[in-house]
């Protein structure tokens, strides 16, 4: 009996040990969702840039154009004036016009993780306003944009004119996950404190339990963290390794940076790209430039083992 223990442990080692050979041969199909621009750099440009040194396919969904940080967009007034200038034609520079900026903004953290313009998709939906959104019927009016759809100036979003409201939203989602048919889903945890990132996982969740039918090769559903500072002031603290989160499990993956050729200097001018955020908020996201970047596991598909997901 001893024997066949040591037998068991010994084979269990050594299959964690394994490469994950699926992602090896480049079969994986990889979808990130982001809360609003920016988010996708400070939780996973390793994971992309690993995932497209094997071959993965990977595409990043944008929920929000961050059309809601006033104060964001009164420093870019102030410091850069000629790049606060009018996007959409109607004489001001208003705050769909700075959607627009961090459209662009977001473009450029983009192709320095090694994608195009083409793998990333643009929701529109209303910065600040998650929350609603996912318990509404009716549209929502977003106090920053002044609007209750998604703005047709966004002639770069997925729906122009899809309406602010839990329905309209959650078909966008439907209708993106199905189509990429992802093998790998990635949000923010349900635990994170803001609004929209909590409810795009809920969203994302929701739309995946719809598909569950329609999506054979889905394997896993993981989570990031972002805002956890309400509850842990120093989050997610200035040193490159990170703390294990108060009130949360250990997470399940752990991507180094150096296993996708990028080191935290890289990954600081990724998240730097984004300029309206920085200019406020610099130190706190670059503290998301570690040597890892980390992910929990939220639920699993009708492919997804865990034994695969430990070495993803």
């Amino acid at each position: 009996m001893r024997r066949e223990f040591t037998l068991l442990f010994f084979l269990l080692g050594f299959a964690q040990s394994l490469p994950a050979t699926a992602s090896d041969q480049g079969t994986e199909r990889i979808l990130i969702f982001a809360p609003h621009p920016d988010d996708e750099a400070l939780s996973s440009p390793g994971l992309v840039a690993r995932s497209l040194r094997r071959g993965d396919k990977v595409k990043i969904v944008l929920f929000t154009c961050g059309d809601a940080n006033t104060s964001a967009r009164e420093a870019l007034e102030e410091r850069y004036p000629e790049k606060a200038v009018d996007r959409d034609g109607d004489g001001d520079f208003d705050m769909i016009d700075f959607g627009i900026v961090r459209h662009d903004e977001s473009i450029s953290g983009i192709k320095l993780m090694g994608l195009t313009p083409d793998d990333v998709i643009y929701m529109g939906y209303p910065d600040g306003g998650g929350g609603e959104l996912w318990s509404s019927v009716e549209p929502q009016m977003s106090p920053n944009t002044h609007s209750d759809k998604v703005p047709v100036e966004y002639t770069f979003a997925y729906n122009p004119g899809s309406p602010y409201n839990r329905t309209g939203c959650l078909g966008d989602f439907v209708s993106i996950i199905k189509d990429f048919n992802p093998t790998i889903v990635v949000t923010p945890r349900p635990t994170d404190t803001h609004g929209d990132h909590w409810s795009l996982c809920k969203f994302v969740s929701q739309a995946l339990i719809q598909l569950n039918p329609d999506l054979p090769d889905f394997k896993a559903h993981l989570g990031y963290l972002i805002h956890w500072e309400k509850h842990q002031p120093g989050w997610p603290e200035d040193a490159s390794e990170w703390e294990q989160p108060l009130n949360h499990p250990k997470p399940l993956i752990h991507v180094d940076l150096a296993d996708a050729g990028l080191t935290i200097e890289d990954k600081k001018q990724i998240i730097d790209q984004h300029l309206t955020q920085t200019l406020n908020f610099g130190r706190y996201l670059r503290n998301f430039a570690k040597k890892t970047e980390i992910f929990w596991l939220e639920s699993l598909g009708p492919q997804g083992t865990l034994e695969e997901i430990l070495n993803f």
